[in-house]
């Protein structure tokens, strides 16, 4: 799930967008956490006064001097009908870009047809990480003092996954599957306990996870009765073979 990185969400007015590109710098850390993360979408608020037949772009611009430069460094698109009223509304960038920690961005937004504009905060706008101008959406911009309605949502960047290593604890296993002594014990028979322990057909060692065979299972050489037996006491079985657990 994305997370919010860099956001300005007060908007009293609009600015129109057919004839002109508008846009809104804004700086990594001024209102979000200031670390690295990959572009997911932006977020801006519009207003549909009768449009419907057009397209909205959005896209990410590196800044100098204060205004866009430069190739998209990402972009998204949304059809103007799906805007109603006045609406925040998300457009999912179709690549996903890492930005920079302190570093100044440029939302820039463009539309193909009349009848929508962008929503802003317009004479006291208070977001001191950039603020709103227009231009040709190349070479020629004029900032303003006002600032868009925007929010900049992403996923940490440059995230490694470690696994962690889980503790195995041994416990003490039930018998309930294994052959004792080289014999199958048959289905429903008893065991005869004679010694506080038994042998399993394996050579001292530790017990080894395996699918082994009907009948086996390797555990350990000497293995301690468990489930309360007693030496000199009978077990009822209810499957062909015991098996450890």
């Amino acid at each position: 799930m994305a997370t919010l990185y860099e956001f300005y969400q007060v908007a009293d007015d609009y600015i129109g967008m057919f004839s002109q590109y508008v846009y809104q710098t804004f700086t990594i850390g001024t209102t979000g956490a200031n670390n690295a993360f990959n572009v997911y979408s932006v977020k801006c608020k519009f207003q549909n006064w009768g449009g419907g037949g057009g397209t909205i772009t959005a896209a990410i611009k590196a800044t100098s001097a204060g205004v866009p430069t430069g190739s998209a460094l990402c972009s998204g698109t949304i059809l103007e009908n799906t805007i109603s009223g006045e609406q925040v509304k998300e457009i999912i960038m179709t690549t996903n870009p890492s930005l920079s920690p302190s570093t100044k961005y440029a939302i820039q937004l463009h539309i193909t047809a009349d009848g929508v504009n962008v929503m802003r905060k317009h004479g006291s706008a208070t977001y001191s990480g950039g603020n709103e101008g227009y231009g040709d959406g190349a070479s020629s911009w004029t900032p303003d003092s006002d600032d868009i309605y925007f929010e900049v949502w992403g996923n940490p960047a440059g995230v490694t996954l470690t696994p962690t290593a889980l503790a195995i604890t041994t416990l003490m296993p039930t018998i309930i599957h294994a052959t004792i002594h080289a014999e199958t014990i048959p289905l429903n028979s008893t065991m005869q306990i004679i010694s506080p322990t038994f042998r399993i057909n394996q050579p001292l060692g530790t017990i080894q996870i395996g699918t082994g065979t009907i009948g086996s299972h390797f555990i350990a050489t000497d293995y301690p009765i468990v489930e309360g037996l007693i030496a000199g006491t009978t077990k009822q079985t209810i499957n062909p073979n015991l098996e450890i657990s």
